[in-house]
């Protein structure tokens, strides 16, 4: 691991500055030692990966046209990169240079051939994802390029949302003035607001017309930027074949609120425009592989049963797995919900209105011999799947109409049959069309697999296992671990104050022995989401920089927005204790029932998670 003194000593022998700082970051949350790197966009010298970082091999690809790229968005050829010793780069070509310990070559990531799939555990790429045009593309190359089990570690800035993504390269106007993405005439943010004549008409008040001029070209069309948003990023990455282990918006510029509501308007749907980079660290899981599953095979219905049934780890997130109508015979490891009370019942509740869990908070739902019981089909179907994370598992088992079962109980409400499920799934879109258009379904599932089971007195079941579909929105989804914690900031209180309270709050969790098994849910009432998780991101940057804090021992940070005490029903089971704030929202406490839940104040915390770890089956 890389010393502060050698960081220092690398920059000065090999003539590197920022390179040298992420590698160490990389080697604190990925690691390097005996791997084989691939190095996207960067060419770094051997002696410093293999003396310093310790790899196993590096193979590194820079771009064809890098010193034109480097010219147009204002970089500088650092001379400790081998780059600048090549002379003719049809030399550095795939198919000319044989893999040896140290490679490098002088092409694009998303012409990466075949032969170099599976190769390498590692993927290290600074500084060059806000180049790269076919996004996708490149990640499907990466995501092909890697070992199973392999890590791309990625930090990128500035993009293109950000104060200042323009990237303005190193000029010299006509009178001798100096200007640079750093040094300029352009605002912060003013990329963004102007348009390019609007800028062009700006710039020529700070220097003369023909610099002015470049300066638009370079801003708005040198192609050697792609000018993603940074919700273009984390799209690109959540379409990806990749799992997503971390993503960080980095490198916060204040904003002023007059210019973030005039860039929300001029922009529709863009909200991040703080960080002027980000911090991606995927993996490539071990059975993942570049094709659709079939969705109608049982065997895969056993084994996304089997997944949600044995994630157990305690160190990972757990999942919420909910029996709907369970009677007296809940299933363990779940939290039973039912009208009626009894020994098996966790939660009471009907289901006829709103299902007593938040939004996107469930992982695996069980509903046998249940929602025929529920009149209304659309808002049965609504609330499954309101309730339910993105991916997650529904196992429905409802007597058909095709038997006798579905009539003979006087009990049921609705009928249901194989044919029902169409109007829910996104494997008959006609069908999932018009239940959405004139229905009044919000949601869409996915078939897993769907068949009839025949029983004694001509009683026919649905078997219908259904995959959730949804956007991944991971600010606005619940990740619970074994000790579930609950705050109620009060927003409205000064933001220095809960942001030192949630500081001292998220230490002393790390700071606990038991860490990695606790999550921390923070109540998100009257402050906007985003907002709310760009705080969070300054708390966690905040936390960072403390050089003694192991990421690893982070907790697990979910933002929820819940209105209503039923929804909290669900949640009173996996929950743990209310931390109590000196600055919390009493009335809303209040409001939703929660002022006698199980509390602590902070000094008391270690010893609520002791008394906690034993008693949370619900994972």
């Amino acid at each position: 691991m890389l010393t502060q003194e050698q960081i220092q000593e690398c920059q000065s022998n090999f003539n590197l500055s920022y390179h040298v700082n992420f590698a160490h970051i990389c080697q604190e949350l990925v690691g390097l030692e005996n791997k084989d790197v691939l190095e996207v966009g960067g060419s770094l010298p051997p002696n410093f990966v293999f003396d310093y970082l310790g790899v196993k091999s590096w193979t590194g690809i820079e771009t064809p046209d890098y010193e034109k790229s480097l010219q147009e968005t204002g970089g500088i050829t650092h001379t400790g990169t081998i780059i600048k010793d090549i002379k003719n780069i049809s030399d550095y070509k795939f198919n000319k240079k044989p893999q040896n310990r140290y490679n490098f070559y002088l092409e694009n990531i998303e012409d990466l051939p075949e032969e170099y799939y599976n190769k390498y555990d590692l993927i290290f790429s600074i500084a060059t994802f806000e180049h790269i045009h076919k996004l996708p593309l490149a990640l499907d190359k990466m995501f092909l390029a890697l070992k199973p089990g392999g890590k791309l570690f990625s930090m990128f800035s500035p993009i293109w949302s950000a104060y200042d993504g323009h990237h303005l390269p190193n000029l010299v106007d006509q009178q001798g003035r100096k200007f640079h993405f750093g040094d300029s005439p352009i605002t912060p943010w003013g990329h963004l607001l102007m348009s390019p004549p609007e800028m062009y008409s700006h710039l020529c008040q700070f220097t003369d017309i023909e610099t002015a001029n470049v300066m638009v070209y370079y801003i708005y069309h040198s192609p050697h930027i792609n000018r993603l948003f940074t919700e273009d990023y984390l799209a690109y990455i959540n379409q990806s074949f990749f799992t997503t282990d971390k993503i960080n918006l980095v490198f916060i510029h204040p904003i002023e609120l007059e210019i973030k509501s005039k860039l929300e308007q001029l922009y529709p749907g863009r909200k991040c425009f703080q960080n002027n980079g980000m911090l991606l660290i995927a993996s490539k899981q071990e059975d993942k592989q570049l094709i659709k599953l079939d969705q109608q095979k049982l065997d895969n219905k056993n084994k996304e049963i089997d997944t949600m049934n044995n994630s157990n780890s305690s160190t990972s997130s757990k999942v919420i797995r909910v029996d709907l109508g369970c009677g007296t015979h809940k299933e363990e490891g779940f939290i039973g919900v039912d009208v009626i009370a009894g020994d098996q019942v966790d939660v009471i509740a009907d289901l006829n209105g709103h299902f007593p869990f938040p939004d996107n908070s469930v992982g695996f739902i069980k509903a046998h011999d249940i929602i025929e019981h529920l009149p209304d089909r659309i808002h049965t179907m609504n609330e499954i799947w309101r309730i339910c994370k993105p991916d997650a598992i529904v196992y429905i088992s409802v007597p058909s109409t095709d038997g006798r079962g579905a009539f003979q109980d006087p009990t049921h409400v609705s009928f249901w049959n194989l044919n029902s499920f169409m109007y829910y799934c996104q494997e008959f879109p006609p069908y999932l069309a018009g239940c959405q258009s004139h229905y009044g379904f919000k949601g869409e599932f996915s078939i897993v697999s769907i068949e009839e089971k025949h029983s004694a007195l001509q009683i026919i079941h649905v078997h219908a296992v259904l995959k959730v579909i949804k956007p991944e929105d991971k600010s606005y989804q619940l990740n619970l671990r074994n000790i579930n914690l609950i705050i109620f900031p009060n927003w409205n209180q000064s933001i220095d104050i809960i942001f030192e309270e949630l500081v001292n709050l998220c230490q002393a969790i790390i700071d606990n022995p038991n860490s990695t098994e606790i999550s921390l849910i923070i109540d998100t009432q009257n402050i906007n989401l985003e907002d709310a998780q760009f705080f969070l991101a300054d708390v966690l940057m905040n936390l960072c920089s403390n050089e003694n804090i192991d990421d690893d021992n982070f907790p697990e940070l979910n933002l929820v927005r819940i209105n209503s005490p039923e929804e909290y029903k669900g949640l009173l089971p996996v929950l743990c204790s209310r931390i109590i704030l000196e600055n919390e929202n009493e009335e809303f406490i209040i409001q939703m029932e929660l002022e006698k839940f199980s509390s602590c104040r902070l000094e008391e915390l270690n010893e609520i998670i002791i008394n906690s770890i034993p008693n949370k089956n619900f994972t």
